[in-house]
């Protein structure tokens, strides 16, 4: 555990501390990730955007900060980039797994600057998620300020109706999932529907809705709060868990 500063081609030990650019974070379970390549790609893609870094550059930190994570026990490192626009690796525990979720939606629009970069807005939607227990929550949902459905503070949210997986429009300010785009994959393979969607949160009661993370996978959500909404049935969760 501990934190570490990409310097002269290797990671050192490191206490320094740097408002985020970007930022990406991943599960490791005994040596194992789920599309790592995915993370990865996103995380140089977002170096090279915000901070201008080159690709190849990143890429040998990336490698760096892979070897570094221990091969048993689960893991949650998170990758950096810095204002300093200096990399560094938070080699961190996993916490424990979750399989369902409790949402309450933000009450107003969303809140962050940078929607589609993992990193900026990361403090912010901490404290989001940290306010939301006060209310029973495990998680805020955010919406544009008319209402459409965005994503989780800290996840992406899908939801079904009848044999369709519905997913937010592409052309709303959400984040690029990587879990998301393995569910919206594996529904491919499985020879399910996709359809996108400008939702408004009303029409999500009753139905079957999953967050979405690298952390927890396909977690249920089998609660709202603050809304009035009702969850539906968990009834593809486990089955679909189990197949990603």
């Amino acid at each position: 555990m501990g934190t570490f500063l990409w310097r002269d081609g290797r990671l050192a030990e490191d206490s320094g501390e740097a408002a985020l650019l970007v930022a990406d974070s991943w599960l490791v379970s005994d040596g194992v990730t789920r599309a790592l390549p995915l993370h990865h790609d996103r995380f140089v893609s977002s170096c090279e955007r915000e901070a201008g870094l080159g690709a190849a550059a990143v890429r040998r930190f990336l490698d760096s900060a892979a070897g570094a994570v221990p091969r048993t026990g689960r893991w949650f490192p998170r990758v950096e980039c810095g204002a300093d626009h200096r990399l560094r690796l938070r080699l961190r525990p996993a916490p424990e797994p979750s399989a369902e979720v409790v949402l309450l939606p933000h009450p107003g629009p969303d809140p962050r600057r940078h929607p589609r970069t993992k990193g900026p807005d990361l403090v912010a939607m901490q404290a989001l998620r940290v306010s939301a227990a006060s209310a029973g929550a495990d998680e805020v949902l955010l919406c544009t300020g008319t209402g459409t459905v965005l994503e989780g503070a800290l996840s992406s949210v899908v939801w079904w109706r009848g044999d369709l997986l519905c997913v937010p429009d592409p052309s709303l300010p959400v984040l690029d999932s990587v879990t998301r785009r393995l569910v919206v994959d594996l529904a491919g393979r499985q020879g399910v529907a996709v359809r996108p969607e400008r939702c408004d949160l009303a029409s999500l009661d009753g139905l079957e809705v999953w967050s979405l993370g690298a952390l927890h996978g396909i977690r249920a959500v089998t609660g709202w709060r603050g809304c009035g909404l009702t969850a539906g049935p968990a009834v593809r969760a486990d089955e679909w868990r189990a197949l990603l």
